[in-house]
């Protein structure tokens, strides 16, 4: 949340609250080169986090509970953060007795308002921004046009298109625990769990050049 503003005539400050935890994604996964059997792959562990999450409903619902509460807000607001993802999430966690002390929604940078009678946006451009592996099939198809010779593409009737693009990030966040490994990875990766075992995997969205119809087809 940012506290205040400061204009000192050369330059505008932006003063934000300092926020306690880590991001989601770094909760979740540690993600580092290796080269194994040879081969220069990537190598993902399960974290405490993680494990918390898949073995302990009430941390699970917690945290649904609070994006819920999150995303509600956006909604009255008629804000859609359109670049949901785990890096935009900031979770406080007590491993001790797995508890979410605190959760904020960061990163407002691909964010949008809609009209007051929230069906359309100005300018529809925005998208190019955020992060396509969390993106609805709606706004890729949007997107895979975009920059085709088709002229007027648009997203027309955002009063539905709006309430699903935030939460089909949220559906999207939780497939990622669900899956176990991190959406947007393309590349060729092994997976180590906490209880040891190992296995080659891929993003359920990984996509070489992160290409809106590859994507949408996957």
């Amino acid at each position: 949340m940012m506290m205040e503003s400061v204009d000192d005539k050369k330059d505008l400050w932006l003063i934000y609250e300092l926020v306690e935890g880590h991001t989601m994604n770094e909760l979740l996964f540690d993600v580092k080169g290796e080269f194994y059997k040879g081969e220069r792959i990537y190598k993902v562990n399960h974290s405490h986090f993680y494990h918390a999450l898949r073995t302990n409903l009430d941390l699970l619902k917690d945290f649904i509970y609070r994006m819920c509460i999150a995303l509600s807000l956006f909604a009255r607001l008629s804000i859609v953060h359109g670049d949901l993802k785990p890096d935009n999430i900031i979770i406080d966690y007590e491993p001790s007795n797995q508890s979410i002390r605190s959760l904020k929604v960061i990163d407002l940078g691909s964010s949008f308002l809609l009209n007051e009678e929230g069906r359309t946006i100005k300018n529809q451009c925005e998208f190019v921004q955020s992060t396509p592996e969390y993106l609805p099939p709606e706004i890729h198809g949007f997107l895979a046009k975009r920059f085709t010779t088709q002229k007027n593409v648009r997203v027309e009737d955002f009063a539905q298109v709006s309430f699903i693009f935030d939460v089909w990030s949220l559906g999207s966040i939780l497939l990622e625990v669900l899956s176990g490994f991190p959406l947007w990875l393309s590349l060729k990766s092994r997976v180590l769990s906490l209880e040891g075992h190992t296995r080659i995997n891929f993003g359920l969205f990984g996509v070489a050049g992160r290409d809106n119809a590859k994507i949408m087809n996957k």
